[in-house]
């Protein structure tokens, strides 16, 4: 089967031509010679076996011109083909095995580099896949691709290990940045959760104003929306879900504090029997918090009574 081959007939036609000089005239009559065999009817064959292995070993163990050999040789593609050209010409005609020799060890290499290549790009395309990069598994893809020699791959693998490099090199960025900004986010939700409930407490002991909480609960708000707004959800670092999941339980908590601070505005001078109950079906997610309300709401029944008694 004819392969598709790089040899022409200029190329053949050089390698024919390369070792026939001229004589030099040195003053003396020229002697009679037997004239060259003729290398027409060998040249016509190895030009018509280009591009075929089969027919090019043909050519060059049958060849009686040194040159033919070569040139068949030469025109070898085929692992497999160099491999029995280098058994044939071992034992004879050096120059053909030497050359023989040389393209299967070339050929070898190129093999071996492009297996290599392929097992590197594959590996970094699962890499690209990981949900963390490591550096050093970076730099040791790095070094081993540039271990290989570049002259033997193939065009496109280069272009492929680029590409992919490209996408490596642009997640570790990118991923790099965001736990960056999520390193200060959490300091940041931390320092509002923890000035929340430090006023949320203080209210419900109506130690300081009500809308002091509703500004620490906008502040907490504030911080939760930068963080889904960034996209911090997809960071993956459990810290800040973990960190959101407490923002929106605080967010909760001041919706259920605003409840029973309104009913504690909103209770009537005298008690009909029925705030208890009511009160009482007011949820609230922090013991601390529900102690000072409730210690609040104990405080204005106990207060009932008194008015009740003295009445």
């Amino acid at each position: 089967m004819r392969i598709p081959h790089r040899l022409t007939h200029a190329m053949f036609t050089k390698l024919f031509n390369k070792d026939e000089t001229p004589a030099k005239d040195n003053g003396t009559p020229p002697v009679a010679a037997t004239p060259p065999p003729d290398k027409g009817p060998w040249q016509a064959q190895l030009l018509a076996a280009a591009g075929d292995d089969e027919a090019l070993l043909a050519v060059a163990k049958s060849a009686p011109f040194i040159d033919i050999k070569h040139a068949a040789v030469q025109g070898l593609t085929s692992e497999e083909a160099l491999k029995r050209a280098e058994r044939e010409f071992r034992q004879h005609d050096r120059r053909v095995h030497r050359e023989a020799k040389q393209r299967l060890e070339s050929k070898v290499a190129e093999r071996e580099a492009r297996a290599q290549a392929t097992l590197l790009i594959e590996g970094a395309a699962l890499l690209v896949q990981e949900a963390s990069i490591p550096a050093n598994r970076l730099v040791e893809l790095d070094h081993a691709w540039h271990a290989l020699n570049g002259a033997l791959l193939d065009p496109a693998q280069h272009a492929a290990y680029a590409a992919v490099w490209t996408q490596l090199t642009t997640l570790t960025r990118e991923r790099g940045d965001q736990q960056l900004w999520a390193k200060r986010w959490l300091v940041e939700a931390n320092r509002a959760l923890i000035q929340f409930h430090t006023v949320c407490t203080q209210v419900a002991r109506d130690e300081r104003e009500h809308a002091e909480l509703t500004a620490a609960a906008r502040a907490v708000e504030e911080s939760l929306s930068n963080s889904l707004a960034a996209g911090a959800a997809a960071t993956p670092v459990a810290a800040v879900a973990n960190m959101q999941a407490s923002l929106r339980e605080a967010l909760q908590l001041a919706a259920e504090v605003e409840a029973r601070l309104t009913f504690l505005a909103d209770l009537p001078p005298a008690t009909d029997g029925t705030q208890v109950a009511r009160w009482q079906a007011l949820a609230i997610g922090d013991a601390l918090v529900a102690a000072a309300l409730n210690a609040r709401f104990e405080q204005w029944l106990r207060e009932q009574t008194d008015a009740r008694q003295a009445h």
